[in-house]
């Protein structure tokens, strides 16, 4: 009978260089990659690459590094002023403010106003439900007008809350859409829905699929770089 040593596999190690982060993983072989993530840069790298390998890697890539952080952090920033100053509606900041005679919550001239009482006791929390249910009511008249314009039927449409997509179109028949999409300026919502009702027609990300968006709104392609650059700290909220 032949005995077997079996050996303990090898676990990440995590190292600090120069105030960065360095995670050394087994599963890495050959690639170092350089991320940001809330503010912190961090490498990950394979488990045996040398100290003198990282700091060149770093030093080359001080400039983006750099532009990076700085950007984050600006983007933390307007989420943590996005969760306890203002909501942002159809593309306009509006800052929520409690006046003694009003009992709801309304919106209007730049500002989100409730009752003193419902202020000190979650501002964010009553804000946020009237904007959802704003974005309910609208974004189902704006799907149902511009599927019309468009002429491309759907079977359904949810709104729902998501963190990391603004939309979806399930078995090409029933779109689902994100809330948060009336915080958007009115033409990157029309884009989103767009996007959302071509795949009824085009379930993936081909060629023919942006093409038919295109044709429908062939200015897409700045709205698209629109959301990339300011659609992430507002899909956090």
């Amino acid at each position: 009978m032949k005995l077997f040593q079996f050996l303990k596999p090898k676990t990440k190690k995590v190292i600090f260089l120069d105030n960065i982060k360095v995670v050394k993983s087994p599963n890495r072989k050959k690639t170092i990659t350089l991320r940001v993530k809330k503010g912190s840069p961090e490498i990950l790298c394979p488990l045996h690459t040398r100290e003198e390998v990282l700091k060149s890697f770093i030093n080359s890539k001080s400039g983006w590094l750099s532009k990076k952080v700085a950007n984050q952090v600006k983007e933390i920033e307007k989420i943590k002023a996005l969760n306890t100053d203002y909501l942002l509606f159809k593309g306009k900041r509006f800052r929520i403010k409690s006046i003694s005679n009003v009992s709801n919550v309304r919106i209007r001239k730049g500002v989100i106003s409730m009752s003193e009482k419902k202020f000190n006791q979650d501002k964010k929390k009553f804000a946020t439900k009237y904007l959802a249910n704003k974005a309910i009511i609208y974004l189902h008249a704006r799907v149902k007008q511009i599927s019309e314009e468009i002429k491309i039927n759907y079977d359904g449409l949810k709104i729902r809350k998501y963190k990391r997509m603004w939309g979806c179109c399930i078995n090409q028949k029933t779109i689902n859409l994100n809330w948060k999409l009336i915080m958007l300026p009115t033409d990157i919502i029309n884009y989103i829905i767009i996007h959302e009702l071509c795949h009824v027609i085009e379930p993936n990300h081909s060629k023919n699929f942006w093409n038919l968006v295109r044709k429908f709104d062939p200015k897409f392609e700045r709205k698209k770089k629109w959301l990339k650059t300011n659609g992430s700290y507002i899909i956090q909220f």
